[in-house]
């Protein structure tokens, strides 16, 4: 599973491309897969590859590609 968190950039970056303040990328793919429970998976323990980003970019928004294996 790949998620991409997209952030509108702030006024100065610390860094020009990657969000690196909060929120923590743990919390946030937390997050995703315990609402994608019973959607896309009987239980998130079936999820073996994460892949998590946090970048600035416009519109924000959370892109997902999960593939079965």
């Amino acid at each position: 599973m790949v998620m991409g968190f997209w952030y509108a950039p702030p006024k100065k970056p610390s860094h020009p491309v990657y969000k690196a303040q909060k929120p923590d990328v743990d919390k946030l793919v937390r997050s995703i897969l315990d609402s994608l429970t019973g959607v896309v998976y009987t239980d998130d323990s079936q999820v073996v590859i994460v892949t998590a980003y946090k970048k600035y970019g416009a519109p924000e928004r959370v892109e997902i590609v999960a593939e079965s294996l």
